[in-house]
């Protein structure tokens, strides 16, 4: 049985390239047998790596090979007030009553959970666990404060913790196809999934922006020009990323450049310590 689960989301569905291998090999490990390998699990990156959807794979696949177990998918905004309603009038029994229903917690969004409400939860986890229930967890690494960054990664007992990096663009524009054609069934022109792999346009915004721009593809036969895809995007100057011309850039001024840099600092050394 299971709860605010998301059916498209599954390991089929999820894009594997470096960036993310190793998460979803532990996510498959998860699902294979909850509770028994890998309890708990934090799994942290930037918006759209595909933590949320790794977090709905494990879900769905447990509810698939195991029907008898109950998978919960939890808001964070119900459960920190749950967490804070129990604590105030003193009642744990009453947030208990919820992690004792569920065998598998998946808990999305840590970041925005209030601190106090965090440190309620390193009190419930380790409960969940020692007796056999899967907890995963998740948070967005680039906007959590420290505070709330050193509160998970080293209040939780034994906790796996599992970085997912952010994507490259080969990966970013295999992404946005296959978001395109499932379930969106839109079979996206080649110059307009490249234009989008190369901005910072976030990944899980992208069914909204495949519902506006259905009309026009299906209006023009494939065709939309880049500024009217600029338009639709909310576009604002976005910055293009291409790492690999980065990278380049930077192998190529240290090859021309450094030599003259080192001199120059040698320089300058000198004429601090004449003066």
């Amino acid at each position: 049985m299971a709860s605010n689960l998301n059916p498209s989301y599954t390991f089929d569905s999820f894009v594997v390239a470096g960036s993310n291998r190793f998460a979803c090999e532990v996510a498959r490990s998860i699902a294979e047998a909850p509770g028994e390998r890998y309890n708990p699990v934090l799994i942290y990156g930037e918006e759209g790596t595909g933590k949320t959807h790794l977090l709905h794979a494990i879900g769905n696949e447990i509810v698939q090979n195991n029907p008898e177990l109950k998978v919960g998918y939890i808001p964070i905004i119900t459960l920190e007030r749950g967490i804070w309603v129990s604590s105030q009038i003193r009642k744990i029994h009453e947030i208990l009553k919820i992690f004792d229903y569920y065998d598998v917690f998946l808990i999305d969004d840590l970041h925005r959970m209030d601190y106090e409400a965090l440190l309620l939860l390193l009190f419930y986890v380790p409960r969940l666990c020692h007796g056999k229930r899967q907890v995963v967890m998740a948070y967005d690494g680039r906007v959590i404060d420290e505070e709330r960054k050193d509160a998970l990664v080293n209040g939780f007992e034994g906790v796996l913790v599992v970085d997912i990096k952010p994507h490259e663009i080969a990966t970013r524009k295999e992404i946005i196809g296959r978001k395109a054609r499932v379930p969106q069934g839109i079979d996206l022109p080649e110059d307009v999934s490249d234009f989008l792999s190369r901005t910072d346009y976030p990944l899980n915004m992208l069914d909204g922006l495949f519902e506006k721009i259905r009309p026009t593809i299906e209006g023009t036969e494939g065709f939309i020009d880049p500024e009217t895809l600029k338009g639709l995007m909310g576009y604002r100057e976005r910055k293009i990323i291409d790492r690999v011309k980065i990278d380049h850039l930077i192998e190529e001024f240290e090859k021309r450049y450094m030599d003259e840099f080192e001199i120059l600092s040698y320089r300058i050394e000198r004429i601090k310590k004449s003066g």
